[in-house]
C-alpha cells in the first residue's frame, strides 16, 4: 500500500472511499504474496494490457486485474474525473497468473497438451518480463514496458495525466492537509507523495527513448512478433516532447510559492541533528532531472539508439541529442535563466564534456562521442550569441569557460 500515488492526497476523499482503497489494496497485496508462495515470479511487464480509456471505464474494469498479472508493481488506478472512478487495485488474478499456474500444476496427459498451452505465450495478455528485465535503473534493461509504477498500454499519455493530476492536487495541499493537525507533517507527506509520483512518471517516460520491445517467441511460432522491435519513431519523439515540458522546462516540477515555506517536518527530539531542516526545492528538482539525464545520456542508451538503426529505429542519435539540447537551453536563451535551469544546464554541459572529451576509460562509443561533441559546439555558439546580463551573463560565462577549458586540455 506504499504506492507513490498516496491515497490521502486525493481531494475530498471520504472515509468510505478510504476504506475501499485500503480493502482493495490489501486484497491485491495478498494475491501478490500468495502468487509467490505458488512459485510465480514478478511480472513487471503485465501492466500494459489495458488502454487508459479501459482503465478509466469503471464498468469495463470492474472485478478484473488492472494488469495481466497480480505479480506486477503497478501504479494505483486513479481516474482524472473522480465521479467516474472505478477500482483502484487488482480485484482478481490476471490472465497470465492463470496460464502460469496451469503450466505449473496441470497433470498433463501427454506432450501435446503441454505444447498447446505453451504455444499461447505470444498472446498479448500473457506478456511477461521479470526483475531481470526491468528498467528501473539507468542502463538496466531495454524494454520500457518492463517497469515498475507504470500502468496502461500508453505509458507516455498515462504519465502526462498523472503529472498534471499531481500539479493540480499540489495547489490544494494547505487547504486539505492542515485542519485539525498539530504540525505540517501530514501536508509534507502529501507533498512528498505527489512529487515522488511526478519523478516516477518522467522516469518511466524517459525509458521509451532508445528502448526496444523484447518478445520471446519460439522459432516458427505462428503469428509471433520478431524478438526485437525498436520503439516506433513517433513514440520516442512524443516521449522526448513530454520530457521537454515536464522534466526540463523552466517551470518543471513547479510548486506553488505559497506552499513552500510551510513544508516543515515535525520535530521530535534531536530529529534534525547535524542537518538543516529547511525545504530544499532545488535539490528535489535537480535529482529528478539528474535521474532522467542518467538514462538518456547513459552510454548503453546512446549506443543502443545507433545499434537499432540496423533493424528499424528511425529516431536517430542526432534527433535525440538535438531535442535534448533544445529542451534544456532554447526556451530561456533570450530571457531570464532561473535557478533550476542554471543547475540543469551546468549538469548537462558537464556530462557532455565528460562523455565527448574524457581521454581514459571512456565508456562511450565513437558515434556517441561525436554526437555529444556536436551539441557542445552548438551550445557554445548559442551562449556566445546570447551572453545575457548580470547574473545570466555570469552563468553563461562560466559554462563557456568550462567548455573552453575541456577543449584545451
Amino acid at each position: 500500500l506504499t504506492s507513490l500515488h498516496h491515497p490521502f492526497t486525493l481531494p475530498n476523499c471520504s472515509v468510505d472511499e478510504l476504506k475501499k482503497i485500503t480493502r482493495e489494496g490489501m486484497k491485491a497485496l495478498i494475491m501478490h504474496e500468495v502468487g509467490h508462495t505458488l512459485g510465480l515470479n514478478h511480472n513487471m511487464k503485465a501492466s500494459v494490457i489495458y488502454s487508459p480509456g479501459q482503465l478509466a471505464d469503471a464498468d469495463f474494469i470492474k472485478g478484473k486485474a488492472l494488469s495481466g498479472s497480480v505479480m506486477d508493481y503497478a501504479a494505483i488506478n486513479l481516474t482524472l474525473d473522480p465521479d467516474k472512478q472505478g477500482q483502484y487495485f487488482d480485484m482478481a488474478v490476471g490472465p497470465y497468473d492463470i496460464w502460469a499456474i496451469q503450466f505449473g500444476y496441470t497433470p498433463f496427459k501427454n506432450d501435446q497438451e503441454l505444447t498447446d498451452l505453451l504455444v499461447r505465450s505470444t498472446e498479448p495478455k500473457l506478456i511477461f518480463g521479470n526483475d531481470a528485465d526491468d528498467m528501473r535503473s539507468p542502463g538496466k534493461g531495454i524494454d520500457p514496458r518492463v517497469m515498475i509504477n507504470d500502468l496502461s498500454s500508453d505509458a507516455v499519455g498515462y504519465g502526462i495525466e498523472r503529472i498534471e493530476m499531481t500539479q493540480e492536487l499540489m495547489k490544494n495541499l494547505r487547504a486539505t492537509h492542515t485542519d485539525g493537525e498539530i504540525s505540517y507533517q501530514a501536508m509534507l507527506g502529501a507533498y512528498a507523495s505527489l512529487s515522488g509520483a511526478y519523478s516516477s512518471m518522467v522516469g518511466i517516460m524517459s525509458r521509451y527513448i532508445g528502448g526496444v520491445y523484447v518478445n520471446r517467441p519460439f522459432p516458427n511460432q505462428p503469428n509471433a512478433p520478431q524478438p526485437y522491435e525498436p520503439i516506433p519513431h513517433f513514440q520516442q519523439k512524443r516521449a522526448m516532447e513530454a520530457l521537454a515540458k515536464y522534466a526540463f522546462a523552466p517551470n518543471a516540477m513547479e510548486v506553488p510559492s505559497d506552499l513552500i515555506p510551510f513544508l516543515q517536518q515535525q520535530r521530535r527530539g534531536f530529529g534534525f541533528f547535524a542537518k538543516e531542516e529547511d525545504p530544499k526545492m532545488m535539490n528535489r528538482v535537480s535529482r529528478m532531472q539528474a535521474d532522467v539525464l542518467a538514462h538518456l545520456l547513459n552510454p548503453k542508451t546512446l549506443l543502443r539508439i545507433s545499434d537499432t538503426k540496423e533493424y528499424g529505429n528511425r529516431y536517430v542519435l542526432t534527433d535525440m541529442m538535438g531535442a535534448l539540447t533544445n529542451a534544456i537551453f532554447m526556451e530561456d536563451l533570450k530571457s531570464m535563466v532561473n535557478s533550476h535551469r542554471m543547475i540543469l544546464q551546468e549538469m548537462y554541459v558537464k556530462t557532455l564534456l565528460a562523455g565527448a572529451l574524457q581521454a581514459d576509460k571512456n565508456p562511450y562509443d565513437a558515434i556517441s562521442k561525436a554526437a555529444m561533441y556536436g551539441e557542445i559546439t552548438r551550445i557554445q555558439e548559442m551562449l556566445k550569441a546570447n551572453p545575457g546580463t548580470a547574473e545570466i551573463k555570469a552563468h553563461r560565462s562560466l559554462l563557456l569557460k568550462g567548455i573552453e577549458k575541456a577543449q584545451n586540455n
